[in-house]
């Protein structure tokens, strides 16, 4: 028995023995491997062929120490992959590295400054920006539990680059500043800090202080250079300027950087096209693009775009190729050639958010365009001119929220693909950590922030690769197009006009479109345009504005109604209605057709008297939302908040009329809770929430309540929904920050986002007794014509016609806030409205026959 004992130990020794030995081989064949890659600078083939190696090789790790070298040889591949401008192929080496390394909570590697950093940095320059924030939050408390003062300085320094890219200067400033207050970075991060603090402060135009910081910090840096050189700019000094750039060309040499001297060459070009020296700025363009694709001429990218790659870069130096290009042509064209990168770039990016920053670029090259083809129609009126002008419009419009519902078409047309429902799961929990961070950092719960953040991290990188997978099986997936023709055809069937509006930086475009015509327009905002909406939107601020001066707000109605309604048919009553930028917040409703000289709300020609009003995102969303609406059913939510000084008095009235109404499901006062929401909301064909709710801002997004807990805006975007109403009878539900191209970041958007397409909403906190009685007539006529255009036009006009109301209460404020954002539905005729119709053509008949007899008489006796 003793000898069975030994033998058994002896066996499971050299099990353990030769278990070690493997493992240790292992982890030396991985340290060997990295030996032989970084004994000369590595080869990208060497590296590409590196990478299929380990993982092909390396898959199967067993301990810690194997983990670990791993790690190590993923972070040298990430730095030589971004060494040769492979950004892309970096951050997945990064992310793989850091996966590893935390799942297994491996310790004795700097992983930090090796794995996180970088891919922070590289995250924000490929424009991962939400991705980037949560990476430098890791670190950044990482590095405050290790009382390591200087990664937490570096994440500073990069999480203000990051807000600096989103346009969210002042919050860096405020970040930077309050860190040197309270900290004591070394020499060269002070120096970096002060630069970043002045790059702000130059992006907020507060040149005098920029040029105090230059005085007083003196300028050693490359970024500290180019401030100066944009402050000698300023000051007209072009030679010192000129000298300045040379040095700055030299540092950039040095340091090795193809990418980094290819946007300096473009910032120098701009500098050169300034002072008029043209040629020298084609040069230093030509310069710029042959870092980034050596040895391919211009001639042959413009004409094989494939030779391209998803380098921002790339957009810098076509989009100044356009502006220092005479022939309009030549300037379109170099202008597609940045479209074409952008939508590269974007196909990179999973998260909204970061998606909407790249629309305000895409916008603003798109104003150029319209620019160029404004001042070419005005010379030949070319009519074809507006339909390519059209399509650049409608291009830029809502492209974030284009690209969800063509994901989500995609689907549908294929239910079984695995990774189709991969993505649409990994979205939506991408959005609900979103959610979830928002939430643990405004009630500052660190205990969660960190694993939050993690999965974030992981998530990102699982999306990259499904996106990845998919379009190599779907190539052909684009943003739905637009199409002048198709939207003319299903004008004609709605038997409708549309309005179409571009708010621009420097003008506001119009199209008025029918099915036989398209009218351009161009409407200045250097005039006081700009001012007097934004002055007639605050008018609806509160209940007395519009009250206190009635005067004032008449004659801005019926002012703005002939600036913004070009070119409306008389005769045709369907109105569609495709605002942009501010209009997003105008009631058009509220304007009127005719200057008017009396204080009569019931009496004013507004314009919801003359037409059947809808809005819509774009137009390419008006043409493809034409299923018919089942509006049989409905789910309510009312947590009414009843012993609170928040208490919605008025929605318990509305709730009784409802439920009379329709007899289904209704959630209030304690019951009406998230959870229940989330559970029924895809149960129903209407969903109806009357309730509290904000608009949001920069720092808190918009949400929605419940008895119970919020719904945040970034929580809807992870949400299904398959209703073909929502009715949000709830304060600032169409309000929010407005990003170029986008609607307002709303709850709307959030709905639409999450897949309904006809939404009512509120634009301001509007009334509760007023809104009561709005919804009760709404849905007495949504019963009987299934249309909510046509439902809410009837309440609200009768409403104005309500004898019961006072006058003073028929201010536009009360009935104009609900905005309906969907399809156009002809009324149904009723049996009575049939009846009627057949009553009036048998009496035309019988007078016709009487006619016809009693002239037959007087023909015979005559």
């Amino acid at each position: 028995m003793s000898r069975q004992i030994f033998y058994f130990f002896l066996l499971l020794f050299i099990h353990l023995l030769s278990t070690n030995l493997v493992a240790q081989n292992l982890a030396d064949s991985i340290y060997n491997d990295l030996d032989q890659l970084v004994e000369s600078y590595p080869s990208l083939s060497s590296i590409n062929t590196e990478q299929l190696r380990i993982d092909e090789h390396y898959s199967n790790l067993r301990t810690d120490e194997e983990r670990l070298a791993l790690v190590i040889m993923r972070c040298n591949l990430a730095f030589y992959l971004k060494e040769y401008e492979k950004h892309y192929d970096a951050i997945q080496q990064y992310q793989k590295a850091w996966k590893l390394y935390h799942s297994h909570n491996l310790k004795n590697y700097d992983i930090i400054e090796y794995c996180l950093k970088p891919l922070g940095n590289l995250l924000t320059m490929t424009g991962n920006f939400a991705e980037a924030e949560n990476v430098i939050v890791q670190y950044m408390e990482m590095a405050e539990s290790d009382n390591d003062e200087e990664s937490y300085t570096a994440g500073v320094i990069n999480l203000s680059v990051v807000y600096n890219n989103i346009g969210n200067y002042q919050e860096a400033l405020e970040l930077l500043r309050s860190h040197l207050k309270k900290a004591n970075p070394n020499k060269n991060q002070k120096e970096l800090i002060e630069n970043n603090i002045a790059s702000n402060l130059l992006a907020l135009d507060k040149h005098k202080e920029v040029k105090d910081k230059i005085k007083e910090n003196g300028a050693k840096s490359i970024s500290a250079l180019k401030i100066k050189v944009q402050s000698y700019i300023e000051e007209k000094k072009y030679a010192a300027a000129r000298t300045l750039f040379k040095e700055i060309e030299k540092l950039l040499i040095k340091d090795n950087s193809s990418r980094q001297l290819a946007k300096f060459y473009v910032e120098e070009a701009s500098f050169y096209h300034l002072i008029s020296k043209k040629d020298s700025a084609q040069i230093l363009l030509k310069s710029a693009l042959n870092l980034l694709l050596p040895n391919i001429e211009l001639e042959e990218i413009r004409k094989n775009y494939s030779l391209l790659y998803a380098e921002n870069t790339f957009i810098d130096i076509f989009d100044a190729f356009a502006l220092y290009s005479e022939q309009l042509n030549l300037k379109l064209e170099y202008f597609k050639l940045s479209f074409y990168v952008e939508e590269l770039l974007l196909k990179k990016i999973n998260d909204p958010q970061s998606k909407l920053i790249f629309q305000t670029s895409y916008r603003k090259r798109s104003e150029k365009c319209l620019k160029l083809l404004y001042d070419e129609f005005q010379s030949n009126q070319n009519d074809s001119l507006i339909r390519i002008a059209f399509e650049y419009a409608e291009n830029s419009k809502t492209r974030v929220l284009k690209e969800s519902a063509n994901s989500k078409s995609l689907l549908k047309r294929n239910p079984e693909d695995s990774l189709l429902i991969k993505k649409e799961v990994l979205l939506n929990k991408q959005q609900s950590f979103i959610g979830e961070l928002i939430r643990r950092r405004l009630s500052n719960s660190e205990d969660t922030l960190n694993r939050i953040n993690q999965d974030f991290i992981d998530l990102s990188y699982q999306l990259s690769e499904v996106q990845k997978n998919i379009e190599e099986k779907y190539p052909e997936i684009k943003n739905t197009e637009s199409d002048l023709e198709a939207l003319q055809q299903q004008l004609k069937i709605d038997d409708a006009q549309m309005l179409y509006y571009f708010y621009g930086e420097q003008d506001l475009y119009l199209f008025h479109i029918d099915e036989n015509d398209a009218i351009w327009q161009k409407i200045s905002l250097q005039d006081r345009f700009t001012e007097q909406l934004v002055h007639f939107v605050r008018s609806f601020e509160s209940p007395t504005v519009i009250n206190s001066n009635t005067e004032n707000y008449v004659n801005s109605a019926f002012e703005l109604n002939q600036i913004l309604g070009v070119g409306l048919n008389q005769e045709r009553e369907n109105l569609v209605i495709v605002p942009d930028g501010l209009l997003s917040f105008l009631p058009f409703e509220a304007l009127l057709t005719e200057d008017v000289q009396h204080s009569n709300y019931s009496k004013m020609p507004f314009l919801i008297r003359k037409y059947k009003l809808s809005y819509n995102l774009s137009s390419s969303f008006y043409i493809e939302n034409q299923k018919e609406l089942d509006l049989e059913s409905l789910y309510g939510v009312f947590p009414v908040f009843k012993e609170s000084k928040r208490y919605l008095k008025y929605s318990e009235h509305e709730l009784d009329l409802i439920a009379g109404i329709f007899e289904d499901n209704f959630d209030t006062y304690q019951n009406a809770t998230r959870s229940n929401f989330l559970t029924k909301a895809n149960q129903y064909d209407i969903l109806h929430l009357s309730t509290h709710a904000m608009g949001g801002s920069f720092a808190i997004p918009a949400y929605i309540e419940f008895a119970d807990d919020v719904i945040l805006l970034p929580e809807l975007y992870s949400l299904n929904l398959d209703a073909d109403l929502v009715v949000l009878s709830a304060c600032e539900t169409g309000v929010g920050q407005i990003i170029k191209g986008a609607t307002p970041m709303s709850l709307a958007r959030g709905f639409q986002y999450a897949g309904v397409q006809n939404i009512l909403m509120t634009q301001w906190k509007v009334n509760d007794f007023a809104t009561s009685k709005l919804m009760e007539d709404f849905y007495k006529e949504l019963v009987k014509n299934k249309a909510p255009s046509i439902a809410i036009r009837k309440a609200k006009i009768s409403y104005l016609d309500d004898t019961s109301i006072s006058g003073i209460e028929k201010s536009p404020y009360y009935w104009a806030g609900f905005t309906y954002y969907g399809k156009i539905k002809q009324e149904k005729q009723t049996w009575m409205d049939l009846k009627y119709i057949i009553l009036l053509g048998l009496s035309a008949v019988i007078v016709l026959l009487l006619f016809y007899f009693f002239s037959r008489i007087k023909r015979v006796k005559s």
